[in-house]
């Protein structure tokens, strides 16, 4: 079970992350934290462990945009039922087959190098082979 502070933290790394994606490419930036945990880590720090998430960075503007939002913003909310739908299973199978990194095709993270994407969805490349 996912505490109220995982929830929130996971809704708004979607929104720092991929608010101006479709729903299915929100769904897929909650099924990476999802993945990361693996049952064994809280989704919140997984979120926000330090240089993981570029949301949650001190100097990225996305940090000040997610700690102000709220519910009252349609957006947020859709992140909100993203991340939900995800967490309690109620999304279907994961679209990132397993993903735990992902970007997009902007940047080439040393991660990333010589690997090949297993989808993309909307504006991000998933990976589930980086070690």
């Amino acid at each position: 079970m996912h505490s109220e502070i995982d929830i929130e933290t996971l809704a708004r790394t979607v929104y720092g992350e991929a608010r101006g994606e479709s729903y299915r490419g929100k769904q897929a930036v909650a099924w990476v934290v999802l993945n990361r945990a693996a049952g064994k880590k809280k989704l919140a720090d997984v979120c926000r462990a330090k240089w993981q998430f570029s949301c949650w960075n001190p100097d990225d503007p996305n940090r000040v945009k997610m700690g102000k939002v709220t519910l009252a913003d349609p957006n947020f909310r859709d992140c909100m039922l993203a991340a939900l739908s995800v967490v309690q299973g109620l999304a279907g199978p994961d679209p990132t087959e397993g993903s735990k990194h992902y970007h997009t095709p902007a940047v080439a993270p040393f991660w990333g190098r010589g690997k090949e994407p297993v989808c993309r969805i909307g504006n991000h490349l998933f990976f589930n082979d980086i070690d």
